[in-house]
């Protein structure tokens, strides 16, 4: 179960959720971060290994913009309604 990344007062689970699916992706792709971030790099999004980690790890600096949803979507390889 997802637990809580405090903003502004309020406990947010979605930044959990997406960490619990950026790690289960990069098991299932087998694919290290910086390929991930390769990848949607190579569709034409600026994401970087550094990105990708901070959602990992719960701690986004702030919430994503749709241009970073997308480039997370490519980088999993899932579609981008899934994020």
């Amino acid at each position: 179960s997802a637990t809580c990344v405090w903003r502004v007062g309020v406990c947010d689970t979605s930044f959990v959720k997406l960490g619990e699916l950026i790690s289960s992706r990069q098991a299932d792709l087998r694919l290290s971060l910086e390929k991930m971030a390769q990848n949607a790099r190579a569709e034409g999004y600026e994401l970087t290994k550094t990105t990708l980690s901070a959602f990992a790890n719960h701690e986004p600096s702030e919430s994503p913009k749709r241009r970073t949803m997308e480039a997370l979507a490519i980088a999993l390889d899932v579609p981008f309604p899934i994020i």
